[in-house]
């Protein structure tokens, strides 16, 4: 039986964009939440927002049509 994840995907048109988030590096909350959900960890880097604040992120991206 598919997972409801790969229903989901079956689902979805073929030129779906990858998704991408960043969050902070010390919230452990998010990066649990990420990793559970498929996303991977690329790079942590700094993160301009507002304008003239930065923290430090980390990198998170999905494809959603990757197998």
């Amino acid at each position: 039986m598919a997972s409801s994840w790969q229903t989901f995907a079956d689902k979805l048109p073929e030129q779906m964009p990858p998704v991408s988030t960043f969050a902070p590096v010390a919230n452990d909350t998010s990066t649990a939440i990420y990793r559970k959900l498929g996303f991977s960890l690329l790079a942590e880097c700094d993160f301009e927002y507002p304008v003239g604040c930065f923290m430090r992120c980390s990198d998170w991206h999905l494809d959603p049509l990757a197998p």
